[in-house]
C-alpha cells in the first residue's frame, strides 16, 4: 500500500511524517499508544504500538522497525 492510499488528495506527505513522529515520540517517553490514524499505514501504526507496549525500556530493534515500517508505506527515509 503506497501513500497515495493512505493519505487524502490534499493531505501532503510531510503531513504523515508529522503524525509519526508524535506518535512515534509519544510512545517513546509516555507509552502512549497511537491512535486511529488515516495519515499512517497499519504496519507503521503496528510497530508504534510495540514501541509503546516496550515503553520505557524500548529496545533500539523496535523503534528501527518503526521506521523501517514508515519507509516502506511512505518511501520517506528518516
Amino acid at each position: 500500500m503506497t501513500h497515495t492510499a493512505l493519505l487524502s488528495d490534499d493531505a501532503p506527505t510531510e503531513d504523515a511524517r508529522a503524525v509519526f513522529d508524535h506518535a512515534l515520540l509519544s510512545a517513546l517517553t509516555e507509552g502512549r499508544l497511537p491512535g486511529p490514524s488515516g495519515a499512517l499505514g497499519v504496519n507503521t501504526l503496528a510497530a508504534i504500538e510495540a514501541v509503546a507496549r516496550d515503553h520505557p525500556e524500548a529496545a533500539a530493534e523496535l523503534i528501527n522497525d518503526a521506521y523501517d515500517a514508515f519507509q516502506r508505506e511512505f518511501g520517506v527515509v528518516g
